[in-house]
This record gives C-alpha cells, structure tokens and sequence, in this order.
C-alpha cells in the first residue's frame, strides 16, 4: 500500500469531489429527460393517464409531468413524494427558466447546491423576473455564498418577489 501525503489525500478527496459533480450532472439531464418522456400537455386527457391532468413543479414555462410518474421517480431517487416533487421542480426550474445557469451547472462551473438554492428562489415569479435573475447571477453564481443568494433576493425585492 502506497505512503499516503497530504497532497495524495487532498488530490484524492478533489478527484472525489469531481466525480460526485459530474455524477449529479448526469442525474439532472436524467431527470430534464425523464420529465420530456412524462410531459402532459394541460388538458388533454387519455385513458392511460387515468385522470392525471400534469402537474407544475417548475415556475411558469416548465413542463407540466404526470404527477403519479414523479412518485415513481422520486422512489427510484431513494427519496419521499415530496423531496422527489422538490427536486424535480428545482431541476426543470434550471433547465427551462434559468438556462444560464443551467450551462454552467453543466459545464461543472457551479455546483447544484447553488444553483437549486437560486431555483428555488426563482419559481415563484413571472418568467420575466427569472430570466433577469438568472441573467444577473449566473456569471458570478460560483463564486457566491447561501447568504449572498438569499441576500441578492432581499436586495432586488421589488424583482424577485418582495
């Protein structure tokens, strides 16, 4: 077994770190792929979907999914109805309203946790306000901390919900 040093350690932990990244990347084009497969279009109602009119996870402009198919999905993420629901509807908020960030998220420049933190913030608001939050923020998204997400909210009250 090899001498272990704190450089081989850190490098270790770093290439650990890389590999979770990107492996949350591809579960996030999973999903967006996922929720393309399971799309309702509002009002249209088939015998197979048994009543299942879609449900909006995202904000505005997200596609609507069977909502009994996230049930399904949530338990195949090991997580309840309601993490799965939350989940999903952080991931198609990236993916439809905040594309900007989305690329980054991709391209590994911004981890999910921040990038979930702003869609979170984002949902609630006119697809308009989104796109001018996620235009504002992605550039700089990396390099802010929890509080300056949320403190970017209060800042533009009047844009994002205040």
């Amino acid at each position: 077994m090899p001498e272990t040093t704190t450089a081989t350690a850190i490098a270790a932990v770093r290439d650990a770190q890389d590999a979770v990244a990107a492996a949350e990347v591809v579960s996030l084009q999973a999903v967006v792929a996922w929720a393309v497969e399971h799309r309702v279009e509002l009002g249209v109602v088939t015998p197979e979907s048994f009543g299942d009119n879609g449900v909006l996870l995202g904000g505005v402009g997200c596609p609507l999914v069977c909502e009994f198919d996230v049930y399904d999905l949530a338990a195949t993420l090991g997580m309840s109805s309601d993490a799965g629901c939350n989940f999903v509807g952080k991931t198609l908020e990236l993916r439809y309203r905040l594309p900007k960030t989305w690329e980054r998220v991709v391209a590994l420049q911004v981890p999910k946790w921040k990038a979930f933190r702003l869609a979170e913030l984002t949902m609630n608001l006119t697809y308009e306000a989104a796109t001018y939050i996620d235009q504002m923020l992605a550039p700089v998204l990396h390099s802010c901390t929890y509080a300056q997400i949320d403190h970017g909210r209060a800042r533009e009250g009047v844009i994002i919900g205040g």
